[in-house]
C-alpha cells in the first residue's frame, strides 16, 4: 500500500523530444495513480475486516488519488477547450522555441483553490539552471511549468501565463537578469511579480489575455452551446470517479 500512496514521489524521467509541446503536467504520474486507485479500492472490497486504522489510511490515500485523477482529467478538458477557442495561440505555444531554436515543452496543471499563493491564481516558473539561455523547470531542461487555479476565468489566466511563457522562453537570459534585479526579494505570493513597470513579460501576458478574451467572445457568438466552466467540470468528473 505504501507504494501506491507514495506514487507521486517517484523520480521524474527525462523524456527526449524533438518538438515542443503543451503537455498535461499530471501525465507522467497518471498511469501509477490509476493503478493505485484501482488497487486500493479493490483492497477495501477484498478485506472487509481490515483494522480501522488501516482502513482510514487507505481511504485517505484513495481520496488523495481521486483528487489527482480529477485534476488530470480537468487539465485535459480545459486544454482542449483552449485549443478550440484559440487554435492560433495554442499552436504558437505548442511549437515554441528558445533563442537558439531549441524546442521547449510547456507543462500545464490546473489546481485546487488551496494551491493559490496569496491572491495569485496563475504562475509560471522562472528557470534556475546553469545555462542562462536554457529554460528549465521541475520537469527538466527545455521545459517550463504553468499552474492555474481552477476558477471560472481559468482559461483567461492560462492565456495570460502563455504570454509570460512566450516572452520568457524566447528571451531567457535577459529576463533572468531582469527578474533578479527587480523581484528577487519580493514574496512569491505578490501580484507585483511579472508585472512591474516595463516588464516585457508582463506586457506580453496582458496582450495574450486580451487577445484570448476577444477570441472567446467570437467563439461564443458562433457556438450555440457554452463551454462548461471549470467548477462544473470538476463536479462532473468527481461523479464519474465515484
Amino acid at each position: 500500500m505504501k507504494t501506491y500512496a507514495l506514487f507521486i514521489l517517484l523520480t521524474l524521467l527525462t523524456v527526449p523530444h524533438s518538438l515542443a509541446k503543451i503537455k498535461n503536467g499530471y501525465e507522467r504520474e497518471i498511469k501509477a495513480a490509476r493503478e493505485a486507485f484501482k488497487n486500493l479500492n479493490a483492497m477495501l472490497v477484498s478485506q472487509p475486516t481490515m483494522p480501522a486504522e488501516q482502513k482510514n489510511a487507505t481511504n485517505d490515500n484513495i481520496a488523495r488519488l481521486r483528487v489527482f485523477l480529477m485534476y488530470h482529467e480537468l487539465t485535459e478538458r480545459l486544454l482542449l477547450q483552449f485549443k478550440l477557442i484559440s487554435p492560433d495561440m495554442y499552436n504558437e505555444i505548442d511549437s515554441i522555441k528558445d533563442k537558439f531554436n531549441r524546442p521547449v515543452d510547456i507543462y500545464v496543471k490546473f489546481l485546487q483553490g488551496g494551491n493559490k499563493r496569496g491572491s495569485v491564481a496563475g504562475s509560471t516558473n522562472i528557470p534556475t539552471g546553469e545555462d542562462e539561455n536554457a529554460y528549465d523547470s521541475r520537469y527538466g531542461v527545455h521545459t517550463a511549468s504553468i499552474g492555474i487555479v481552477a476558477a471560472r476565468n481559468a482559461l483567461s489566466l492560462l492565456a495570460h501565463e502563455f504570454g509570460h511563457i512566450k516572452y520568457q522562453v524566447e528571451n531567457t537570459a535577459e529576463y533572468r537578469k531582469f527578474y533578479a534585479k527587480y523581484y528577487q526579494n519580493i514574496p512569491l505570493e505578490s501580484e507585483e511579480i511579472g508585472h512591474r513597470h516595463m516588464d516585457r513579460s508582463g506586457l506580453n501576458a496582458s496582450r495574450f489575455e486580451k487577445r484570448f478574451r476577444l477570441q472567446y467572445s467570437d467563439f461564443l457568438r458562433i457556438k450555440t452551446n457554452r463551454n462548461e466552466n471549470p467548477l462544473a467540470l470538476i463536479e462532473q468528473i468527481r461523479k464519474n470517479l465515484n
